[in-house]
């Protein structure tokens, strides 16, 4: 595995938290892996503070902006009211502004697992990332080793073509819907997309492993990453 380059005073936002992904479990992993590729650590895990987290007042931005959270608006009738008050999140204009000016300004953006499903009351947080979530359609299975391969056909995106395949153990999200011109970096054995990226921007990742820290932990899962981190974070040329 290629160890991490430190490059201290970096600055990174860390979102996690929100339903059936408790932070106690895989947050720690992203959060030890960014502090050894010498980010700054800013972990937010109230979404209502992600905006100011995105945008501070002084108008400056972190050098990197991960998402590895589960909030999204719950209206489902299989959730309590109990469930939706602790774990719901709805639209938020301030949220949803900061969020679309840090990307369309070319704010470098990973998001993990289930950031898929997060603000699924904005449909533009899809199009920033270049797919989402679909109620009704998207399922995923119960943690099963899933075999991960670059996809080489996507002869202007190298950086994937560092990471070798490996298998790892994590829910394998399927038929998420992805936005016209979404480019697919990496699928597994069945076919299933597991990384791509949005048409509009090559500061902007999506991988859909990351359940929990078995998957997180895993070597060659952490190569993706770090691989991944270092691809968005790059000078501009």
């Amino acid at each position: 595995m290629p160890q991490p380059t430190q490059d201290h005073g970096r600055r990174a936002v860390l979102c996690t938290g929100g339903w059936m992904h408790p932070p106690e479990a895989s947050s720690p992993e992203l959060a030890a892996l960014l502090e050894g590729l010498g980010f700054d650590l800013n972990i937010v895990t109230d979404p209502s503070l992600l905006a100011e987290a995105l945008i501070q007042p002084d108008g400056s931005s972190p050098d990197l902006f991960v998402i590895n959270a589960c909030w999204f608006s719950m209206n489902a009738d299989r959730y309590t009211p109990e469930q939706r008050a602790s774990f719901g999140v709805g639209a938020d204009r301030l949220r949803e502004e900061a969020i679309e000016k840090y990307i369309l300004g070319g704010g470098p953006t990973l998001a993990i697992h289930a950031a898929v499903t997060c603000f699924d009351s904005w449909p533009r947080w899809g199009d920033l990332i270049g797919g989402a979530w679909e109620w009704g359609r998207s399922w995923h299975n119960e943690p099963e080793d899933i075999q991960w391969q670059a996809v080489r056909d996507n002869i202007d995106i190298t950086w994937v073509d560092v990471v070798e395949p490996f298998v790892v153990t994590d829910e394998l999200y399927q038929e998420c819907s992805l936005r016209p011109g979404t480019r697919v970096l990496a699928r597994a054995d069945s076919g299933q997309p597991l990384l791509w990226a949005p048409v509009s921007s090559d500061r902007v990742a999506v991988s859909l492993l990351g359940h929990d820290e078995r998957s997180l932990s895993s070597g060659g899962h952490r190569a993706l990453l770090v691989a991944a981190v270092r691809h968005l974070t790059r000078p501009e040329s």
